[in-house]
């Protein structure tokens, strides 16, 4: 599958899972860190999305800001899913006050809730690409590699790492989405519950 190809499939489903989320809501009165992670999750679901239509619609011009956008993507998402899964009040109230996150072991405490104490994606991507991420995002090495490399101006990402960026962008989509239906599943089982096995199906949808 090309470039073009696969950002439009990815952005077909992103597009169907934002469809599945604008059916959700909060409770009338959730706590302020719900509010939070539904904002910071909303968030990493944007920064994904903007990144695979960076590609689809200018293709090689911009793919070293959709690379940029990759670790900016992760925080949102983390940050997220910690505030979903695992932070009290008092934390809340810190990164309130503070603007500060009050945990140096987020990817571990998120990873100690289910679903993902059965597989540990958070760890993973911070032990294995950490580091790759700083660099594209504060312009170092890796971010502009691409760009001295090829033969005129601008970037010339190899392909098999534009097809990769593509890939993550698309899970963290629909992590963040997971992540929003299970929050909710709780208060509405019933109206919910459909919206979760439409994006099950959507993530078991073959590529």
């Amino acid at each position: 599958m090309g470039i073009p190809e696969q950002a439009a499939k990815v952005l077909e489903t992103m597009n169907r899972a934002g469809a599945i989320a604008s059916h959700l809501h909060l409770d009338n009165a959730p706590p302020q860190r719900h509010r939070i992670a539904w904002a910071l999750l909303r968030l990493a679901f944007d920064h994904a999305r903007s990144m695979a239509f960076l590609i689809a619609n200018q293709q090689w011009e911009l793919t070293g800001s959709a690379f940029a956008l990759a670790r900016v993507t992760n925080d949102a998402l983390v940050r997220g899913a910690w505030f979903a899964l695992h932070a009290n009040d008092d934390q809340t109230q810190r990164f309130l006050d503070k603007d500060e996150i009050p945990s140096r072991t987020m990817s571990a405490d998120v990873e100690g809730h289910p679903p993902f104490d059965s597989f540990n994606i958070f760890t993973q991507l911070r032990n294995n690409v950490w580091d790759l991420l700083n660099s594209f995002t504060h312009s170092g090495v890796q971010a502009i590699g691409a760009y001295i490399d090829g033969e005129t101006i601008g970037p010339a990402h190899r392909p098999e790492d534009v097809h990769a960026i593509l890939g993550y962008a698309e899970s963290v989509a629909v992590v963040a989405i997971l992540i929003l239906v299970m929050m909710t599943e709780s208060q509405d089982p019933t109206r919910v519950e459909p919206l979760k096995a439409d994006l099950m199906a959507l993530v078991n949808t073959p590529k």
